[in-house]
């Protein structure tokens, strides 16, 4: 648990009731549902979700605004404003060179202020600058330019002053960032994982996860091959081609995979599949620059979506009709499924290939609800995409589990058809359809019923249902069975 407390017009960060440091500026980060504290020397991100909003009286004004990282933001922004304007400042804090974050509290400020000693002041003194780094998410206040004072209220200067000091508050333009970086591309290259390193302090996005890496050593030791995702690679200084003995280089996206990478060459007896890696390759990115890019990095990594058990269904269709001589997806569903003992062996071979070389045990058992649906009729296939769309809706899910859809398995595709028909015209809901199917589908100890002709099941259906409610009714009135 974390909370804010203020103190004699200064604000501090409180973790588990001891203070870790003054806050001078409170932004958005890059995770969601986490904001950025920044103090003196030291950056914190905190889950709002931990935030103790009882903890003590300042704490209690950000309540109802922990929903989200930018209403939290604006909550602080808007204290901090109205604290400003109640009295003018009579301090400000000073900034060495040396060091940005050691500041000093003599520095007198008020209206009677010689502007000749300010403008001598300006020049020795250092501001890390707030809007860069709220722009940049992760960047490092060390990077800011020196600026002159820092002031929380600008109300004791002078309009030129005032006019200079938010002009050099001016946000960069992304579109200016981005072509600064762009001109930074080196290109592609395949480099030797051995001599890829860790990102110096200032272009360090975050620690690597010991327990991620362990799960990267794995999943890279059992599938050499399966390495799909490039890491990013600063190069700090000149770089010649296939000379990368004179030059650092700098891995600021996919770090993890760096680590788990060298961990694997240091252990395995035959370690030539790790040994080099493509990498998209960047030249002398200041901090910013590179936490930028090891952020965006970060971000397109999450576009990425597992497939469902729908969506291999579809793709295992797809190369049923495929091994058949179609051409078109529209064939999957106007044509007639593809039938023949020798057509699907081969279509089971070419399936244990594209799981990753499985066996025809493994394909059976793991995959067999996909290969049962891609199978179905082209009607009855129509009718089951309807389906599945409308209880995506239903649900309120992009994806379907195969938990959901374990009853349609074992209906033979007549009683399964109308099943189908039924809940996409809305005459049955979905709980009625999966007890229709688990009543009706076929298994060896109900053929008989299966073989039964459509009114029949019908009926069957009906009487069950009844039988139902008038159990549910008798529990319901504390009334017992004999």
């Amino acid at each position: 648990m974390w909370s804010i407390s203020k103190s004699e017009n200064a604000v501090f960060m409180k973790q588990k009731g001891n203070i870790v440091g003054k806050v001078w500026d409170i932004a958005a980060a890059n995770n969601k549902g986490c904001i950025k504290i920044m103090m003196n020397g030291l950056d914190k991100i905190m889950r709002l979700e931990d935030f103790h909003e009882k903890d003590n009286q300042y704490s209690c004004l950000f309540t109802g605004y922990l929903s989200s990282r930018n209403s939290f933001v604006e909550r602080w922004r808007s204290l901090k404003k109205s604290e400003q304007t109640k009295s003018p400042p009579t301090l400000r804090r000073t900034y060495s060179k040396i060091n940005p974050f050691e500041f000093k509290e003599d520095a007198v400020c008020d209206e009677l202020t010689n502007l000749t000693t300010q403008k001598k002041v300006n020049k020795e003194v250092y501001r890390p600058s707030t809007s860069e780094c709220s722009e940049m998410g992760d960047a490092s206040p060390l990077s800011a330019e020196p600026v002159g004072v820092y002031d929380d209220d600008m109300s004791g200067m002078t309009e030129d002053e005032s006019n200079m000091s938010k002009k050099s508050r001016t946000d960069i333009p992304k579109e200016a960032l981005v072509e600064t970086i762009q001109k930074k591309l080196k290109g592609y290259m395949v480099l030797p994982v051995s001599k890829l390193r860790q990102p110096s302090f200032g272009n360090l996005l975050r620690e690597p996860d010991i327990k991620h890496v362990k799960e990267l050593e794995r999943e890279f030791s059992e599938r050499p091959g399966n390495y799909f995702q490039l890491m990013v690679v600063n190069v700090c200084g000149e770089m010649k081609e296939d000379n990368f003995e004179s030059c650092t280089l700098e891995v600021i996206g996919g770090n993890h995979s760096r680590e788990a990478l060298q961990n694997i060459i240091s252990t395995t007896a035959d370690p030539t599949p790790f040994e080099k890696r493509m990498c998209i390759v960047y030249t002398n990115l200041n901090p910013d620059e590179a936490k930028y890019v090891a952020n965006q990095h970060n971000q397109v990594r999450k576009f990425g979506t597992d497939l469902d058990l729908v969506d291999r269904a579809s793709c295992f269709r797809y190369s049923l009709f495929e091994k058949a001589g179609y051409t078109h997806v529209q064939d999957t569903t106007t044509k007639a499924t593809p039938t023949g003992r020798d057509m699907i062996t081969e279509w089971k071979e070419g399936l244990q290939l594209a799981m990753g070389s499985v066996s025809r045990k493994t394909l059976n058992n793991r995959f067999r609800l996909e290969m049962r649906f891609a199978q179905l009729s082209s009607e009855v296939w129509i009718k089951f995409l309807d389906f599945v769309n409308k209880l995506k809706m239903e649900i309120k899910k992009d994806k379907i589990s195969g938990r959901l859809l374990k009853p349609l398995d074992g209906v033979q595709e007549k009683s399964l058809l109308k099943f189908l028909k039924n809940y996409n015209s809305g005459k049955i809901n979905f709980k009625q359809l999966v007890s229709l199917c688990t009543e009706f589908k076929c298994s060896d100890s109900n053929k008989k019923e299966c073989e039964l002709g459509t009114s029949e099941v019908e009926v069957k259906a009906l009487v069950y249902q009844c039988v139902h409610a008038a159990v549910d009714t008798l529990h319901d009135t504390d009334l017992k069975l004999p």
